[in-house]
């Protein structure tokens, strides 16, 4: 456990060392302006001093250029000597030509001219004393100048800092003074400091280990003054925090335990209810019929995969859209219900299971399905929580009762001709017995046709219970079509109808298939084009290799089937009306069981046709080489 220590001093030195650093140097304060006062006074003497200097010179060498110039002329003041004093100290004499000031005597600098201030101020008055000038170098000098004679000037001066250095000197000293004071002073600080506040820093040390959680450490008790008194009551609240450490530590290892028994406790909960929800969900997952749970209010709050499957919605696009946006229920004549007949709001307002009659949903993509629903309210602890619903497609049921009735008028109707005309013959060939054998041939190909009929009937209730098993065999489809190509050649030679049968296949191809049911289909397929191909028209029967296939294809040229009906010839009782489809007669079944039997063998059946133009249609198998056969060889 860590505590806080808020008396701890963020400061190397501490406050203490802080006030007595703080007082030394607010005693410096005094030295330090007495120090710039005295620099600012003896500058100020020796600056005035030196221009009371410069004034005499400059009063002497005026009267002596004065009597020169009188006894002499101008041009003897050339060779009169200029007094050079320091290092930088001259003086010269300037005169008036033209507007201009001209240089008389040579300067100690050589520059020629003189445009400085002092040279102009020279010449326009008759005596100045300046402190702070220019001179012709550009340098700040001492400067006296003295009218001698009209238009004639003396300048005496000497550079500012070598006039003043002797005050440098002072500034400097009391500046090293003022450093060594400064760090002796800190010195002097900073061990008062530490001695002093000694007893404090150990106290902040004891609260840093207070902070890291180490209660036992106690401060020495030195003297009876304040620190003394702080440092005794310093080991008192020590004592009382390590008391009350120990006995917290105690209580919260007590419900540290109690804590990790009640999380294990809620673990144990949490995995039950997962695997008692996982259940759920995969119970609801599996149920074979779209359901959904909505809440109180008729918001989703769940769907089932067969939910999402059967009316278009994901399950995150269901979930929180009210019932009404997701199902929407109509009548049979398309007319939406009211809410109060919905079968799952009345069970949320009645409280009660509801099993509903035959209504129609209404897909996402807007297609509609007719359904059966249950629903039944869920009660929560005597309290309502929504309701729970399951909706039945029944548009497969109500197609296969369409279909038994179909099936059922259908035969019936084809039963009955077969069967009237068979009757009638039978019983025309008793009344007139000179012939009979005409009315009994009449009679046989009625039976023939009942019994196909029939067997046809046969073969679509054995596809609809998926008993038509298939013996899958390698054999060659030319050689298994021949002898029934030249059964059949008879029937088609009287209806005056070409049949011509193409081999293009290589001897050694096989296709695997079941042999008599392939043989069936394609002689059902004969049939066909015997019926609905007028006299004088060509069938062809082929069988060739292409690329991984053998297709077999028989082609007519009957009256051939609409283009917008093609893809209905495979439903079970379709037949195309054409002028020769009554005449034809039969059930619609033929086309159906044949795709039917060529899809059990793994094979495809395809079909084209055109009105007028004929029909044709491919069986398309895998072509299987035979064992026997040599590789081609390839050439070098």
């Amino acid at each position: 456990m860590r505590y806080n220590a808020g008396f701890e001093s963020r400061s190397p030195l501490g406050i203490t060392q802080k006030t007595i650093g703080l007082s030394l140097l607010v005693a410096l304060v005094p030295l330090a302006i007495a120090g710039a006062l005295l620099y600012a006074v003896t500058r100020h003497s020796l600056q005035t001093q030196t221009l009371e200097n410069l004034y005499t010179i400059a009063d002497v060498e005026a009267n002596r250029y004065a009597a020169e110039l009188r006894t002499s002329g101008p041009g003897a003041l050339k060779d009169v000597p200029l007094p050079e004093f320091g290092a930088t100290g001259e003086a010269y004499v300037i005169r008036e030509q033209d507007g201009v000031a001209t240089l008389v005597t040579p300067r100690r600098f050589a520059v020629d001219g003189d445009t400085s201030p002092i040279g102009i101020r020279a010449l326009a008055q008759p005596e100045s004393t300046d402190g702070n000038a220019t001179d012709y170098r550009g340098r700040e000098v001492l400067a006296v100048t003295r009218q001698f004679a009209p238009g004639w000037a003396l300048v005496v001066k000497i550079d500012r800092a070598e006039a003043l250095t002797p005050v440098r000197v002072i500034r400097n000293t009391f500046l090293i003074l003022g450093a060594v004071i400064t760090l002796l002073v800190a010195a002097l600080s900073a061990a008062l400091g530490r001695w002093m506040t000694r007893p404090i820093r150990e106290l902040t040390a004891i609260a840093r280990s207070f902070r890291q959680g180490k209660l036992r450490r106690r401060a020495e008790v030195r003297s009876r003054d304040e620190v003394g008194e702080l440092a005794e009551a310093f080991n008192q609240m020590a004592g009382r925090l390590e008391r009350s450490d120990r006995d917290l530590s105690q209580k919260v290892k007590a419900q540290t335990r109690l804590l990790s028994r009640n999380v294990e406790e809620l673990r144990k909960q949490k995995r039950r209810a997962e695997r008692a929800k996982a259940r759920a969900e995969a119970f609801l997952q599996a149920v074979g019929d779209a359901l959904l749970v909505v809440d109180t209010e008729g918001k989703i709050v769940m769907v089932n995969r067969k939910f999402e499957q059967l009316l278009g919605w994901s399950r995150e696009e269901a979930i929180g859209k009210q019932l009404t946006e997701v199902c929407h229920t109509e009548n049979e004549q398309g007319r939406r219900l009211p809410r109060s007949q919905r079968p799952v709001i009345r069970a949320l307002s009645g409280r009660r299971a509801v099993q509903s009659g035959r209504y129609f949903l209404r897909r996402r993509d807007g297609t509609r399905f007719c359904y059966e629903t249950s629903a039944a309210p869920i009660v929560w602890q005597g309290k309502p929580a929504g309701a729970v619903a399951i909706f039945r497609n029944i548009d497969d049921r109500r197609a296969l009762q369409r279909r038994q009735q179909q099936f059922i008028s259908m035969a019936s109707h084809e039963l009955r001709t077969p069967l009237t005309a068979l009757m009638g013959y039978l019983s025309m060939a008793e009344q007139q017995p000179e012939s009979a054998p005409r009315f009994t041939e009449r009679a046989f190909k009625a039976a023939q046709r009942l019994g196909r009929l029939v067997e046809d009937l046969l073969y679509a209730t054995k596809i609809d219970h998926d008993k038509l098993p298939v013996t899958l065999t390698r054999f060659n489809p030319s050689a298994a079509l021949w002898g029934e190509v030249e059964t059949l050649q008879t029937m088609f030679d009287r209806k005056e109808i070409t049949l011509a049968f193409e081999d293009r296949l290589d001897p050694e191809d096989r296709i695997r298939a079941d042999k008599d049911k392939y043989v069936q289909v394609v002689v059902n397929l004969l049939d066909n084009a015997l019926k609905y191909t007028p006299s004088g028209g060509y069938v062809t029967v082929s069988v060739e290799t292409a690329g991984r296939d053998v297709v077999t294809m028989v082609s007519d040229t009957g009256v051939g089937i609409r283009q917008r009906n093609l893809h209905k010839v495979f439903d079970k009782f379709y037949r195309e009306e054409n002028k020769l489809s009554i005449a034809a007669g039969g059930a619609g079944l033929g086309l159906p069981i044949a795709k039917d039997l060529v899809e059990r063998q793994g094979g495809k059946l395809e079909i084209d046709s055109r009105p007028d133009a004929g029909t044709t249609v491919r069986l398309r198998f895998a072509r299987s080489v035979s064992r026997t056969r040599k590789p081609a060889k390839v050439p070098a």
